[in-house]
């Protein structure tokens, strides 16, 4: 591996971290990541890593720190806006979640992500018009259902009966 040929790489620590994450190591990746943490506390990498190793547990804190510093070291990584979002989203932030989705949207109009999210939250924001224009965009990128019952909701909200009727079939 790259960790047997050069200990000392942060890249090597962080990749090996992705792999134990994904095969459910949990806290032999959170070792591996706080390795690429000492060893480059400047580098962005080890932070992301460790923010979605405490994502995976449910450490909301702990993530949401590492995502911080992520976004610190390097502002313009969409993907770190975008998750951020989502954490403020699942934390009821909405009007937090909406300003990292404009930030993501701003590096990249097209980001699914970013469009889905921000709908959802533009959504339980009561912004049901701004929801409709996000969950026709996702839609035409990412014809998925659950975007379907998202944009059907803020019809439904908008008084438009046939429309939300129209997304409720197409969700189930």
């Amino acid at each position: 591996t790259a960790i047997r040929l050069d200990p000392d790489s942060m890249y090597g620590h962080y990749a090996h971290g992705l792999v134990l994450l994904s095969q459910g190591l949990a806290d032999s990746a959170l070792a591996a990541f706080d390795e690429a943490v000492r060893l480059d506390p400047e580098s962005m990498h080890g932070y992301w890593g460790r923010a979605q190793y405490y994502e995976s547990i449910g450490q909301r804190s702990g993530a949401s720190d590492d995502i911080n510093r992520v976004i610190f070291l390097n502002p313009s990584f969409m993907a770190a806006h975008s998750y951020r979002g989502i954490m403020h989203y699942e934390a009821g932030e909405y009007d937090a979640a909406i300003s990292d989705f404009d930030i993501a949207l701003r590096m990249n109009p097209q980001s699914a992500i970013a469009r889905y999210w921000r709908g959802f939250s533009y959504r339980e924001s009561g912004e049901h018009e701004r929801a409709l224009a996000d969950f026709d965009v996702f839609l035409s990128l990412v014809p998925d259902p659950s975007a379907y019952f998202g944009r059907g909701a803020s019809r439904f909200n908008l008084d438009d009966l046939d429309g939300a009727l129209a997304d409720f079939d197409n969700a189930i």
